[in-house]
């Protein structure tokens, strides 16, 4: 490193016609912050800003967050501590949160531009501390899109945030209703976990199936047995908040599952031939597999798919030329009848 002070490096790096500072990579690691230093306005282009945004991701292990490139902000909100932050130090080193917003139209996209994950698994503050930093900043005058960006939210959620009354209960920050989620009271489910295990066998002994997770609610309908014979069997509710899935309480009380938490593509096409089988070689529709209850024998149409790319693909890597109405093509089936 050169010995010269850095207020001499500065000036030797300035463009004497147009006075805007050119930033060579050998001045960022000694910026005397008494000097007024200005970037050109072209400098920063999209090439840059994302060169920019992977070189701090190699360099600091994460992907850059806004409030790292707009300080002020991120002080003004509690998530940087007092004093010059890294970005400071080293200006100009890193472009602004806004030089970033400015070229790609958001933070998120900016990051997504360097393929770097926009999507923040873990927040770097509680959601508390969230909806208090979005109401520090918005009485500060930062607009929603800026502070959707620092607190790493979507601008739909810094609405709620904003909207949002005091808790009755704790005086913090309330978004729907009266109170927060840490005040609201929580109602145990009406049956116990003794009650659900019980309840499934019943069902299972009484009607020689397991319960459709659909089946156990209002939304089943007045014919069903849930609602006719209600309150005698728990809600889907009350079996999840024991047992966390539908299908780990069926596993729990041994009852055969309703419905395959996976299909592989060979069970996909096994099941299409079988279909062709029991059918006198009659390939299956896509509303017949719809129409199919038992969804541990038949998958889903939309799982087909979904796995395949279309009902149509699906049917013609299992060898099974597509139905037009009621009427088979069969010119093209393959599936082998049994012996």
């Amino acid at each position: 490193m050169s010995s010269r002070p850095a207020t001499a490096r500065v000036a030797a790096a300035r463009d004497d016609r147009s006075g805007l500072m050119l930033a060579p990579a050998w001045i960022c690691e000694a910026i005397d912050f008494n000097v007024t230093v200005r970037v050109p306005p072209g400098r920063w282009t999209s090439e840059v800003v994302v060169a920019a945004m992977r070189t701090w991701h190699k360099k600091y292990g994460q992907p850059p967050r806004s409030f790292d490139w707009a300080p002020s902000t991120g002080r003004a909100a509690g998530l940087l501590p007092d004093g010059p932050s890294v970005w400071e130090l080293h200006y100009p080193r890193w472009p602004s949160a806004g030089t970033v917003a400015a070229r790609f139209g958001s933070w998120c996209n900016g990051l997504r531009a360097a393929g770097l994950p926009a999507r923040i698994p873990q927040h770097a503050l509680p959601r508390r501390e969230r909806i208090l930093a979005a109401r520090r900043l918005d009485a500060a005058g930062v607009s929603p899109r800026v502070i959707a960006g620092t607190l790493g939210v979507a601008r739909s959620t810094v609405s709620t945030y904003l909207k949002g009354v005091l808790c009755a209960g704790c005086g913090g920050p309330a978004v729907t209703g009266r109170l927060c989620v840490a005040c609201t009271p929580r109602r145990a489910p009406a049956a116990s976990r003794d009650d659900v295990v019980r309840a499934l066998r019943e069902w299972v002994t009484e009607h020689g199936r397991a319960p459709a997770q659909a089946e156990w609610g209002w939304q089943a309908g007045s014919r069903s047995p849930w609602v006719r014979e209600f309150p005698r069997w728990p809600s889907s509710s009350s079996v999840r908040t024991h047992f966390g899935t539908w299908n780990v309480a069926l596993e729990a009380v041994e009852a055969p599952l309703r419905r395959r938490s996976r299909w592989p593509p060979e069970l996909i096409l096994d099941a299409i031939q079988r279909w062709g089988r029991d059918h006198d070689g009659r390939p299956p529709r896509y509303a017949d597999f719809r129409s199919a209850t038992e969804r541990t024998v038949w998958p889903d149409p939309k799982t087909v798919a979904s796995v395949f790319g279309s009902w149509t693909a699906a049917l013609a890597a299992a060898g099974v030329a597509p139905r037009s109405g009621d009427q088979a093509i069969l010119t093209t089936l393959s599936i082998a009848k049994p012996s």
